[in-house]
């Protein structure tokens, strides 16, 4: 409730969450919904996760949501390699290496996007890839400056994460645990 908001104003969030606690749909719906029907044939999300399970994950479960608007979602692993750049995908979910992968190889495609949606982000921070993903993203910031940046994570200590990723991000934490039902 607390994220959908900054993310329809056009804010860039991280989102602190509890496991299993809707943190991917609090960030993916409205930023479907900010972009539609403007974007809805044109490449505006983009969904780093940080690693091949969970990218097919992700696209298991946002296949049917995107199918249902009408969206096309792609996923790009090394299980995945291809990608058509004249037939993009509304939301393409990968991997920081095949992110950079396709910022060397396709880098006009990036001119229009619109979001980055970084996934379990304190699986990468302090590493040698959280490291790989700032070089990229600031890459991908000196090609297109407008894009609206959201991170996501179920553990981070340090509330200054998303600043080391991108600019002015609003920090939304919900304490707590997931109740079992």
């Amino acid at each position: 409730v607390r994220t959908i908001p900054i993310i329809l104003e056009g804010g860039n969030v991280v989102v602190i969450s509890p496991a299993a606690s809707g943190k991917t749909e609090a960030v993916v719906a409205p930023a479907v919904e900010r972009l539609l029907p403007g974007r809805r044939d044109r490449f505006s999300i983009l969904y780093v996760s940080p690693t091949r399970a969970l990218v097919n994950d992700l696209f298991r479960r946002l296949s049917e949501p995107l199918a249902y608007l009408e969206l096309a979602l792609a996923r790009k692993t090394g299980d995945h390699p291809a990608i058509d750049e004249s037939k993009l995908p509304f939301m393409l979910i990968t991997t920081p290496e095949s992110f950079d992968s396709l910022l060397c190889r396709h880098t006009r495609i990036f001119q229009e996007l619109s979001v980055v949606i970084l996934d379990e982000l304190h699986l990468l921070d302090n590493t040698p890839r959280g490291d790989q993903l700032r070089v990229l993203l600031e890459r991908l910031r000196l090609i297109n400056a407008d894009i609206r940046y959201h991170a996501l994570s179920a553990t981070i200590d340090d509330l200054d994460i998303g600043s080391r990723y991108f600019p002015d991000p609003v920090v939304v934490q919900v304490p707590g645990r997931r109740e079992i039902d």
